[in-house]
């Protein structure tokens, strides 16, 4: 069904049109409460069947969890008078067209789109229908600062249903040959697009052009691209690049699309980011693909740039010769080995490696007072420099240095039916050779000193007790051990009086009562007594009792730890744990066609030791592998555990006096040790000591370390709380917030309690953070309208909620009646939970 200017969709009311193509109608709309502009897109999709809807809203909400300062993500969505609809980011700015741009503008705009699209095909989403139309360049942004080129429409093919696009309704100019010609469009189709879209940048013109649309696809089909020198002559060092990149078989194009726009700088005399030796990857499988944190080969002088081979080959960096500003660096380029290999047709004949390429994520700088010393990160590029330097800072701060690229990305050995290439497993860390001497007494020294007071402590945390409290006669540090609010995935879970509530979504029984129906309230999970800890993921949810830990929903990765990958909709005793304390539920949510594939692993903390099992493709169950197990796991290299956290493929640990070891998917830096190389094995984190709560979702990190919050790695919606948008691969102090006791993460919100109130900040578009105007808060915003002392909170996708000692409060999203009021309406400020 068609919209127009004027009316309203889902609460939006539509400002103007921006354009309509075959997947459906895209518009600036505005929403009244809270007040904001964001843009929305009706779907050509038909939802009158019974499961339509219900399908829409689930890989919808998988989209919502992919985040990246260059996609325009998906913040809302619903279903309107028969018409799917989802909102976007709205960024202040135009839509690119196919203009020729200086050089340096056309490469700083396809690196950050390029780092867009990779981050997303690691997460199994392809866009399939990228064209300049679909680029929005924000107008009061310097060109090539992060988030100044922003990719709409990611996933929408997915979410329409349509696997492929009809190249006759779609925009054929930039279609891929395999997409043409029916296939599913994959990361390969994507980055052939991009290097249509850069050709047009470079030279004015697409590669194939034509009367018609038939002409065109003529000629993507069945005639070789025109060399870029056609049109550029002194561009001629780039023709065999977009050769590359635009061959008609995908197997024969760059393993990423970072690596294609690198090789087209690296060979323009250094005037753009430098390309990285690169070997082909298999395409992205819904399990992911292991990593080694093993350190990357020493750089050598050859070969700086490696067009894609038909043979694996390891994966790693060059490293710059020259670190003068402004040096000028050719690249010795390998050809292609194997049948399926193409004629080089130019190989510079300046051997000196080009610089590095420049990160579309930049780190903010920080006083050695509050961040470990780093590694000098290689310099930025001529190419980007111009441009970069102009890019906007906040007050106060210098012009933050780019990343070094990714390290070594050595697939893992052998995983669920995808034999990969071996890698050797790391060496587990010495917990006691990087532990600082603690600032507090240990416990050991206080049962000394108490006695009996000690022994019925211990006998307290045998049974589950919820906190631990140590001190040394110059102030208490709490240690948080037991999650008691939970929410993920559409379901919410608390404990009352002792006994485990859920609500909300019951797919795959994660309300624990073998129910199928959502619940609008609180319904009680039988069978539980002296319940301490619960947690819940995006397939099932977990929780302690009686000192045993018992979970049931979804099992399809052995998450349910009972030794089988059999679903229980109601609970069930994980195998071989006695005195458990501790549990966290976290899950790696990615979109695949029109398929949900999700991940899920759970860890506890049982006799002081940290045990994980279930998914594994980043080694986040901690025991030097990238195997799964349906059973607890014993982590390597750390004790004395009291509470974890893991989401997304990354887990953290918290042990006394305070430490905190993290491992697995470092791709954002989230593990905070300074690099973004995965950990298969734990990872003391650098100052941060007498750490009392940790947390981690989504590619960021946050922990409470001396009643001050630190947080590091994904800030793309401001979740670092530092008043930027900026990746940090340290812990960096949150700003404006003392005296915390806990913190949550969602994948766009950050919470906390403190001594006076709950704060919330990030992502802000559906109240999920505060009732307030402003779509994102990049600094802590107090939350209001709850009575009592909040003494726990938890925050997932667009759903708060916070517990004091008498209520339960929560706010923003409630399509699946999450939020516990007896309904699924939108909810703008706490609202309290009835029992």
């Amino acid at each position: 069904m068609n919209a127009s200017t004027g009316g309203t969709v889902g609460g939006y009311r539509l400002v103007a049109p921006i354009r309509a193509d075959a997947l459906g109608q895209v518009f600036i709309a505005d929403h009244s409460a809270p007040p904001r502009r964001e843009v929305l897109r009706i779907l050509a999709i038909d939802t009158r069947t019974p499961e339509a809807p219900s399908q829409f809203a689930h890989r919808a909400r998988a989209m919502q969890g992919v985040i990246h300062p260059g996609l325009a993500g998906v913040l809302q969505f619903g279903v309107d008078a028969g018409r799917a609809w989802l909102t976007s980011r709205y960024v202040d700015g135009h839509l690119l067209t196919g203009d020729r741009r200086t050089d340096a503008q056309a490469l700083a705009i396809a690196d950050l789109i390029a780092d867009a699209l990779d981050h997303a095909h690691r997460r199994h989403l392809v866009h399939g229908d990228l064209a300049p139309n679909q680029i929005l360049l924000a107008s009061d942004v310097a060109a090539g600062s992060p988030g100044s080129a922003v990719l709409l429409d990611l996933g929408v093919i997915g979410l329409t249903g349509r696997p492929t696009l009809d190249p006759l309704a779609g925009t054929a100019i930039y279609t891929a040959p395999e997409v043409i010609g029916g296939q599913t469009a994959g990361p390969a189709s994507d980055q052939y697009s991009l290097a249509c879209i850069l050709y047009q940048l470079l030279t004015g013109t697409a590669p194939f052009i034509g009367s018609s649309d038939a002409e065109v696809i003529d000629g993507h089909l069945h005639r070789p691209a025109p060399p870029l020198s056609t049109h550029r002559p002194d561009l001629a060092a780039a023709d065999r690049v977009f050769g590359h990149a635009l061959d008609k078989a995908p197997t024969r194009r760059y393993p990423d699309c970072r690596s294609f726009v690198a090789s087209v700088a690296a060979v323009l005399g250094g005037s753009g980011a430098a390309a990285p030796s690169v070997a082909p990857e298999a395409a992205p499988s819904l399990r992911g693909r292991g990593q080694s944190s093993t350190p990357a080969p020493a750089p050598t002088p050859e070969a700086a740039l490696v067009p894609p081979p038909s043979a694996p080959a390891p994966r790693h960096i060059t490293e710059p010769a020259s670190t003068a500003p402004g040096a000028v660096s050719g690249a010795t380029i390998t050809p292609p080995t194997g049948p399926a290999a193409s004629p080089p047709t130019l190989v510079p004949t300046d051997t000196t490696p080009p610089p590095p390429v420049p990160s579309a994520f930049t780190e903010p700088p920080r006083t050695p007072a509050t961040a470990p010393p780093a590694s000098e990160p290689p310099p930025t590029s001529a190419s980007s420099q111009a441009l970069f330097a102009a890019a906007a800072t906040p007050s106060g701060t210098t012009s933050p240095e780019a990343l070094p690229p990714p390290a070594d990305r050595s697939p893992g050995p052998e995983r669920l039916g995808h034999t990969y290439p071996g890698s050797a497993a790391p060496t587990a860390p010495n917990p006691d050779a990087a532990t600082p001497t603690p600032r507090r007494r240990p416990r050991r020294a206080l049962a000394i000193g108490l006695g009996v007071l000690a022994a019925v402590l211990v006998a307290a945390i045998a049974v589950g007790a919820t906190l631990l409290v140590l001190g040394d006669g110059s102030g208490d540090l709490t240690q948080v051990t037991a999650t008691t609010l939970s929410t993920g995935h559409g379901t919410t879970c608390t404990i009352r009086d002792k006994q485990a509530y859920c609500w909300g979504d019951a797919a795959d029984g994660k309300l624990g009562t073998g129910a199928t129906s959502p619940a609008m309230t609180p319904v009680k999970v039988e069978g539980l007594t002296n319940v301490t800890a619960i947690a819940v993921g995006w397939t099932s949810v977990c929780a302690v009792a009686d000192g045993s830990l018992y979970c049931w929903g979804g099992n399809a990765d052995g998450q349910l730890g009972d030794g089988s990958v059999t679903d229980h909709p109601t609970p069930t005793k994980v195998r071989g744990l006695t005195h458990v304390t501790s549990v966290t539920v976290g899950s790696d949510v990615s979109l695949s066609g029109n398929d949900i594939a999700t991940t899920s692993t759970v860890c506890a903390v049982a006799d002081g030791g940290a045990y994980c099992w279930g998914a594994n493709t980043h080694g986040q169950i901690g025991n030097g592998t990238t195997d799964p197990s349906n059973v607890p796991t014993k982590v390597r290299g750390i004790s004395d555990v009291t509470a974890m956290t893991t989401d997304s493929a990354q887990t953290c640990a918290l042990t006394r006096p305070g430490d905190v070891y993290c491992w697995g998917d470092n791709r954002q830096g989230q593990l905070g040790d300074g690099t973004m190389t995965d950990q298969r094995s734990p990872v003391r984190i650098p100052n941060v000591s007498s750490a009392t709560d940790v947390a981690t979702a989504v590619g960021t990190t946050c922990a409470v370390s001396d009643a001050a919050l630190w947080c590091w790695g994904n800030n793309t919606y401001g979740q670092i709380g530092d008043g930027t948008r900026r990746l940090t691969r340290v812990p960096t102090q949150v700003a404006g917030i003392s005296n915390v006791r806990s913190v949550a993460l969602g994948g766009q919100t950050i919470c906390a309690t403190t001594d006076d109130a709950p704060y919330c900040w990030g992502n802000n578009n559906s109240n999920a953070a505060v009732k307030d105007p402003r779509g994102y808060l990049l600094t802590p915003t107090k939350v209001t309208g709850i009575t009592g002392t909040a003494t726990a909170v938890t925050t997932a996708a667009a759903t708060t909620c916070a517990a004091t000692e008498e209520s339960v409060y929560c706010w923003g999203y409630n399509q699946d009646g999450e939020a516990g009021i007896g309904s699924a309406d939108y909810i703008e400020s706490p609202t309290e939970v009835a029992f």
